[in-house]
């Protein structure tokens, strides 16, 4: 739809008004939210092209911290060790003896943390990562490889929010036709960051 669509203006200093041609159809664009998503989707491909110039660093922890673990998260830890230590985190699993005399993993010492763009992740995060790389490796539909620790969605987010063109900012023409060429990239071109609709339909012109 937006391929086919043609700027008249800004409205409110709020909202970008396209015309389609193919459908005669007049939309509105949300142009926060269409900055946002913009935002969001170029800093998801650097950071999957490239983690190591991607502002992202190590955060060596002065005492260790104790991540207690279930047998499964264990065993998460131990399969996706590349994947985990991929995205900057670091650590040991420790061992505990059971009653039978069998050897149980159940906890993990972190002894670094990434930080992404200026904001440290946690164990937390960590145990988030891993039951992502767990429903995702049931259900076969991407590689562990492929997938990045929730946190850093959640931080690129509010990036993207804080640094998007704001309500109350006067856009000129070329402006507006830049931001719509770069939502035309988009994978997501309708919904803002957060899952918001960024694009709304106003009216239908008949011949």
């Amino acid at each position: 739809m937006l391929s086919d669509s043609r700027v008249i203006g800004q409205v409110d200093n709020k909202y970008l008004i396209l015309y389609v041609k193919e459908n005669g159809l007049l939309i509105a664009v949300d142009q926060h939210a269409a900055d946002e998503r913009i935002r969001l989707e170029d800093m998801m491909k650097k950071i999957d092209q490239n983690q190591s110039t991607f502002s992202l660093k190590i955060h060596r922890l002065e005492t260790p911290e104790k991540l207690f673990l279930t047998h499964d998260e264990a065993q998460l830890m131990k399969e996706h060790k590349y994947e985990i230590r991929k995205w900057g985190f670091e650590y040991s699993l420790y061992e505990t003896q059971g009653d039978t005399n069998k050897v149980n993993y159940n906890g993990a010492l972190i002894f670094a943390v990434p930080i992404v763009m200026g904001v440290s992740l946690s164990s937390t995060d960590l145990k988030d990562f891993l039951n992502t790389m767990n429903n995702l490796s049931k259900k076969r539909t991407v590689s562990s490889n492929c997938v990045r620790p929730p946190a850093i969605r959640r931080i690129l987010k509010s990036k993207a929010c804080r640094g998007a063109i704001m309500f109350g900012k006067s856009l000129s023409t070329f402006q507006i036709t830049k931001i719509i060429n770069n939502l035309k990239q988009c994978n997501f071109p309708f919904i803002c960051a957060h899952g918001r609709p960024s694009v709304v339909p106003l009216c239908v012109f008949h011949d």
